[in-house]
């Protein structure tokens, strides 16, 4: 694999594998106008498992923005420091969850084929624009960066 070629794609601030994963760094992210924050992409295609939060895992390196009460609403004293990493990304307790939605099969194939390349520049789109959700759309979670409601 070659780190230099991840390393040349605009946005990208740095490259490594560090425990047979890949890391991959952003620059700061903007969706709609909106600062979302710099990013860690986490690849692993060594994993055997079926899960795709094993094989991809994104993270906001600056912002992550607190679960709005509708969301917790029906939980009992939930976890600290847990939010939406981005308007499709969000942790709560142990649990990390990238909602790839329509573009998931065909990130997780060029995973397969170890096609790191077109695969970073797709999650860059994605991570800027989306998938077209709704919500997104009509900016009802970027609101709360925009707030910078942190955790």
């Amino acid at each position: 694999m070659d780190l230099q070629q991840i390393n040349k794609i605009e946005g990208i601030v740095g490259a490594e594998i560090k425990d047979l994963k890949i890391i991959v760094r952003t620059a700061p992210i903007y969706m709609g106008g909106v600062l979302l924050g710099s990013f860690r992409i986490e690849l692993n295609p060594h994993t055997d498992s079926d899960e795709v939060d094993d094989k991809i895992a994104i993270y906001n390196e600056d912002t992550i923005v607190t679960f709005p009460k509708w969301v917790i609403a029906d939980i009992e004293n939930p976890p600290i420091g847990n939010g939406f990493h981005h308007p499709h990304i969000w942790n709560f307790g142990e649990q990390h969850h990238t909602c790839l939605g329509n573009i998931e099969d065909g990130v997780l194939f060029l995973l397969k084929e170890h096609e790191y390349v077109p695969l970073i520049t797709i999650l860059l789109e994605f991570l800027r624009n989306g998938y077209g959700w709704e919500g997104v759309e009509e900016g009802e979670f970027l609101s709360y960066w925009e707030k910078q409601i942190r955790c």
